[in-house]
């Protein structure tokens, strides 16, 4: 196993972890949130560190794609991976920047096959990493990747599962369960680092005839991957041994793992997993996971019936894989993130805080006002910084802490950065530094519920900047709007004392900017409604009393008029007849009109359908 790391690394493993736990992860995630549709400043924080989580690009061998084929998972071997990488059971304790002794756990990990990484949002053909090993080896791996999997959100599928799942009486249309449907198609984007891989995964098994040689040239060949440009390809390795337990000898497959181990160093796994396919004619077969993050295509496939075919799985192969992904975390993965994390903090961070920091920033915007060229390492024509410049490791050090849970070293390298990309003029970079700062506030304050007026201020001109970069300027990011908006604006609703005039201003900037569907803008109308109607409880002061009331009733209707556009009249009735309970002394012409479309809404099983 990877001996390598950092951190105290004391890691315990919950061998009762039944494969029903991940099945039920998303149901329960979907919901989670509270009777009244509202959810807590906690739920939301344990969302967002949920999607915000270390990327691996698994790299397969062909032998290992057939062998994973041949066990009835049709997308190759990174399919036997993918659910298990959520909330991976096992704790860890490391040091964090502030010097304290913190424990990780529940983290999770999300696997990703390579080839989804390769040419993500390139407008030409390039030659992809199977073309350069098929054109050497047309054995070593297959020519066609097996795995449809992509990046990105597709607005048209994540609105046609929400609307079928409007559709549906029972389920409760929640902006939590909308919230972790959008962050699961987090794009490949150059400002931010998210979706950037942190380590790559290479898989051979034990039918390999040749294994050292086609792990080397799959570990030599990592450099090749055609990732986009600004990616950096400085990403460390880990590399797994596949015993078959069915056919080939575990003494043998232990002497080959042994000396792999000491040609290719300290990163190996060794995994032992029958080759037969799981059928419900053996003893001891569970249902295969279900993942939490399944994007909204994935999902359309499920509820559409077009996997019909249910997986399953030994017991011993799921405790096998869930203890591999187990190691790759907390004795790989962490590890390696916690020891990039104190390099560049000492590389780069340092040497801009304190007075140090302001002098090196005002020298430098001196010295770039007076020099046309701009000496910088920002493409403003592209964008982007060079993945190998001080500013692309900057953000790469503050999401590395992001996801390492240190959000308060993270705040203070989304500050750091956030100036260097103003000075840039880098709109984009500029505007996920701010919106990070504002995340990263938001989560420390659970713990810290005191915030002073001062940093409220500079939240909101944060919250603001990171809006108009990302939405006004020459190059704009329609996803990254989306999510800002929603985001911010469920922070300002879930506090303990909620803002609720600033978060309805934020959820009516995002319904009004038209960067979601029918469902979704139903979904925020209706949330500010319920968030008005519980502060509206709560609110002892007289003189705001009636001013909150008829806000109620306005959102209520708004909600109403919302769900009528979409042609769901169930959803709409509830709204209609609590307003009407406000408006009934009131000739409002809108009210009536809105009222009488009521009744003409089909609501027959048929049109439920379509």
């Amino acid at each position: 196993m990877d001996k390598q790391s950092e951190t105290t690394a004391k890691t315990s493993f919950d061998e009762n972890f039944s494969s029903s736990s991940l099945q039920n992860d998303g149901k329960e995630s979907q919901h989670s949130s509270t009777h009244d549709g509202l959810h807590s400043a906690e739920e939301l924080r344990t969302i967002i560190r949920e999607a915000y989580v270390p990327r691996i690009s698994v790299i397969c061998s062909r032998d290992a794609d057939e062998f994973a084929i041949s066990k009835g998972f049709p997308q190759g071997f990174w399919e036997l991976l993918y659910p298990f990488g959520d909330r991976v059971r096992g704790k860890v304790r490391r040091r964090n920047m502030q010097d304290n002794m913190v424990t990780l756990e529940k983290t999770s990990l999300q696997f990703v096959p390579v080839d989804s990484l390769e040419s993500h949002l390139s407008d030409v053909p390039v030659v992809s990493i199977r073309d350069i090993l098929t054109s050497k080896n047309r054995t070593l791996v297959l020519p066609e990747a097996p795995s449809k999997y992509t990046f990105g959100i597709h607005y048209k599928n994540l609105e046609r599962w929400a609307w079928n799942l409007a559709h549906e009486e029972s389920y409760e249309m929640s902006t939590a369960m909308y919230i972790r449907q959008l962050l699961t198609g987090m794009p490949v984007a150059s400002f931010e680092t998210f979706s950037h891989p942190v380590a790559h995964l290479v898989v051979v098994t034990s039918h390999n005839p040749t294994p050292f040689e086609s792990l080397r040239e799959l570990i030599n060949s990592l450099t090749q991957i055609s990732f986009p440009a600004f990616v950096s390809n400085d990403i460390i390795y880990f590399f797994v041994y596949v015993h078959d337990e069915d056919q080939h000898d575990i003494e043998l497959s232990m002497a080959i793992f042994d000396t792999m181990l000491q040609t290719f160093g300290e990163r190996g796994y060794f995994l032992r997993l029958h080759s037969q396919k799981a059928t419900l004619d053996y003893e001891h077969t569970i249902p295969f996971p279900c993942s939490s993050w399944l994007s909204a295509e994935e999902r359309l496939l499920m509820l559409n019936g077009s996997q019909k075919e249910q997986h399953l799985l030994f017991e011993s192969d799921a405790d096998s894989i869930k203890r591999l992904v187990s190691h790759i975390a907390f004795n790989g993965v962490i590890p390696h993130l916690d020891k990039c994390i104190r390099i560049w903090d000492d590389q780069y961070a340092s040497p801009r805080r304190g007075f140090t920091g302001k002098l090196f920033f005002a020298s430098k915007k001196l010295i770039s006002t007076q020099n046309n060229s701009h000496n910088s390492n920002f493409f403003a024509s592209s964008n982007v910084y060079r993945p190998d410049s001080i500013e692309a490791y900057l953000r790469r050090l503050a999401d590395y802490s992001f996801m390492l849970r240190d959000y308060t070293h993270a705040n203070q390298i989304y500050e750091i950065a956030s100036k260097q990309y103003a000075n840039d003029d880098a709109y984009l970079y500029y505007a996920a530094a701010s919106e990070m700062i504002v995340v990263t506030e938001h989560i420390i304050h659970l713990d810290r519920p005191y915030m002073s007026l001062t940093n409220k201020l500079r939240l909101n001109e944060c919250m603001q900047s990171a809006m108009e970069n990302y939405s006004n300027k020459p190059f704009n990011s329609y996803y990254h709007a989306a999510r800002c908006f929603l985001l911010l604006g469920q922070f300002l609703s879930s506090l303990p004392n909620p803002r609720v005039d600033d978060a309805a201003n934020w959820n009516a900037g995002l319904v009004f900017s038209k960067r979601l569907g029918p469902v979704g803008r139903a979904i925020i109308f209706q949330q500010t409604y319920e968030l008005y109607r519980r502060t509206e409880r709560t609110n002892i002061d007289s003189s705001t009393e009636m001013k909150r009331h008829r806000k109620t009733a306005f959102w209520c209707i708004m909600a109403a008029d919302a769900w009528l556009r979409c042609h769901i009249s169930f959803r709409a009735r509830p709204f209609v007849d609590t307003a009407k309970e406000f408006y009934t002394q009131i000739a409002w012409p809108d009210l009536q009109e809105c009222t009488a479309k009521l009744d003409d809404v089909d609501i027959s099983p048929k049109s439920q359908e379509k």
